[in-house]
């Protein structure tokens, strides 16, 4: 009985080593061109009782975040049925690219009854 705890306890200690290895020892390429920026969204803003406007002119004025990810929302795009206001998108896009920056986006929709 001794004798089969012992085997089993060593290819649990090798299959632990073999991972360990192989997370550990191999060796990975470093990313060349690494592009960073920040996430934005109204909604976030919003909920946190920020004026919105200034917090967006804040990363890009203050901070100087040239890329940025906008979260779109369905339900601010389209408030009434049929009726689409892209005026805050608008704001959004064109003061990243004032500033020389870029923006790409992320979806979102809130309505269950288009999910």
């Amino acid at each position: 009985m001794k004798k089969i705890i012992k085997i089993i306890l060593l290819v649990i200690l090798a299959v632990i080593l073999l991972f360990a290895g192989y997370l550990f020892i191999g060796s990975v390429k470093p990313a060349e061109n690494i592009i960073w920026g920040v996430n934005f969204s109204q909604k976030h803003a919003e909920g946190l009782g920020l004026n919105w406007q200034e917090a967006y002119s804040a990363l890009i004025d203050d901070l100087g975040v040239r890329n940025l990810k906008l979260a779109a929302y369905w339900d601010l795009l389209e408030k009434k049925e049929g009726q689409y206001d892209f005026s805050d998108l608008d704001w959004q896009i064109g003061k990243i690219r004032d500033a020389g920056g870029r923006a790409f986006f992320s979806y979102r929709h809130e309505d269950p009854q288009m999910a």
